[in-house]
């Protein structure tokens, strides 16, 4: 049943692409219509003959059905924040309700990894789906939890996007967010009037529908094009597709953001600060070294900056006295960035190494100031552009020296 209605639905939605490809004449023009037609409504056409099949079957189906479901519409009362605790002593079953904390202390961390899945699924649908558009979180964020609130007067569950339902709506020709209004509209009334009819539906029909909705996500063409362009991509992009193939969408979305994490912070952790050896123009005895860091003075660039700034300073003292950071990527940074500034200036100075920021910014000026460093060594190690560079390396490279000898 399930690769039959699998197969009918791609049929079906493949016969818009037929008549999209054929010449557009007064002669095909009812045919036409008529394929795009059965194209919109193959769910429902799909769903329909097989609850017809499953209904002249008789009482047993070689297919599981939906079974019963329950009618009518829950009633309008003020949300319940005490849950009632149920176990079994003996034979009698005992009912105790739990207080509003005995009910948070139960549930521990269940409602806000829910909204945290729920965010971050409703923004990564709307992304899938945004056609490259700006996506506001804070807005997103807001119609969740104003639809769960008004949801928890009805006894709803949590409000969530969901993959398959918006691959759904965009396979059936949805094009706004008011077909909302329609959908919860036959919701209404099939729960009311159309629920005797909802047992005969086959399980494995539901699963066509939604696997032939979502199949259109999934495109492997990117991959080869990722593993060219970032293979870092490439292993988040597999993290999460298996993840959410394998065990859930939940787990997968967590896993994808757990791998991205990684992989941002290696990134930083394995940079390579190439070094620029310099010459004096006026003086070539005086030799200088430049390391351009690719990004700001935060917390996983420190490492690499001081392992790099310490090995130069150890390896070329000798020839190559003066380094010289450029600092203009460093537009952001933050306490443990300035502080490492601050001990790397003590290492290089250990090390007979002289260090000078070129381009640094009034506020990395004021934070090295606020770390502790004075005007005095301000003045020393700090160039606002290369016009100045050479003079401030001459002068630093002078007294490094005079120091040594």
């Amino acid at each position: 049943m399930g690769f039959s209605c699998l197969l009918a639905l791609l049929i079906l939605q493949n016969l818009k692409l037929l008549i999209c490809q054929q010449s557009i004449d007064s002669d095909k023009r009812l045919l036409k219509k008529i394929f795009w037609i059965l194209s919109v409504c193959r769910n429902v056409i799909v769903v329909v003959c097989a609850s017809i099949v499953a209904y002249t079957w008789g009482s047993t189906p070689p297919f599981h059905l939906t079974g019963f479901v329950e009618s009518g519409l829950p009633d309008v009362t003020i949300p319940n924040f005490c849950l009632e605790n149920r176990w079994v002593n003996e034979t009698v079953t005992e009912v105790e309700t739990l207080t509003f904390f005995q009910t948070l202390s139960k549930l521990g961390f269940g409602p806000s990894m829910v909204a945290l899945v729920a965010i971050l699924q409703n923004v990564a649908i709307s992304k899938a789906y945004g056609s490259g558009q700006r996506i506001d979180g804070n807005q997103e964020m807001l119609s969740l939890g104003v639809a769960s609130i008004f949801g928890g007067f009805i006894s709803a569950q949590p409000v969530s996007a969901s993959f398959s339902r918006s691959a759904l709506n965009d396979a059936s020709g949805v094009r706004s967010q008011f077909s909302g209004f329609f959908t919860g509209t036959i919701v209404i009334i099939s729960l009311s009037a159309l629920t005797p009819t909802f047992y005969y539906i086959p399980k494995a029909t539901l699963a066509a529908v939604i696997i032939s909705a979502v199949i259109v996500l999934v495109d492997f063409r990117i991959i080869p094009k990722m593993w060219r362009i970032n293979k870092k991509d490439t292993l988040t992009y597999g993290a999460t597709f298996l993840s959410s193939l394998l065990i859930s969408m939940e787990i997968g979305i967590g896993v994808g953001l757990g791998v991205s994490i990684f992989v941002f912070l290696y990134g930083f952790l394995t940079a390579k600060l190439i070094p620029e050896f310099k010459t004096d123009e006026i003086e070539p005895t005086i030799q200088y070294i430049i390391l351009r860091p690719p990004s700001g003075l935060q917390f996983p660039e420190v490492d690499t900056l001081r392992k790099y700034v310490n090995h130069y300073s150890l390896k070329y003292s000798d020839t190559h006295p003066v380094i010289v950071i450029d600092c203009l990527k460093w537009q952001e940074f933050d306490f443990t960035g300035v502080a490492a500034v601050s001990s790397i200036l003590q290492a290089a100075q250990r090390n007979r190494t002289s260090i000078i920021l070129l381009h640094c910014s009034e506020k990395l000026r004021g934070a090295l100031k606020t770390s502790g460093l004075s005007e005095l060594e301000l003045l020393r190690i700090i160039c606002a552009n290369e016009l100045s560079l050479n003079q401030l390396v001459r002068k630093n490279s002078t007294e490094i020296t005079s120091l040594i000898c």
